[in-house]
């Protein structure tokens, strides 16, 4: 799994809808320096961050992590 997918998702779809980073981190209850955290892969959000960033962001839990296959055996 790559550990950066997280970081690049959350940037790349603030940046889509046009969010600073003072912007989400205002939606999400945290500061900005957090979410800077967060881009630069530096931390991961915790479950109840990831579920206000899923929020802000109009996006599924599910698309913050890089699904592949799994092998189960």
């Amino acid at each position: 799994m790559d550990d950066y997918f997280a970081a690049r998702f959350i940037r790349k779809r603030r940046e889509e809808l046009g969010f600073s980073q003072e912007d989400l981190a205002r939606l999400c209850g945290v500061s900005q320096q957090t979410i800077s955290r967060f881009e630069s892969g530096e931390r991961f959000p915790s479950v109840l961050t990831l579920w206000r960033l899923s929020l802000a962001l109009d996006a599924e839990p599910s698309d913050f992590f890089e699904w592949g296959e799994f092998d189960c055996a």
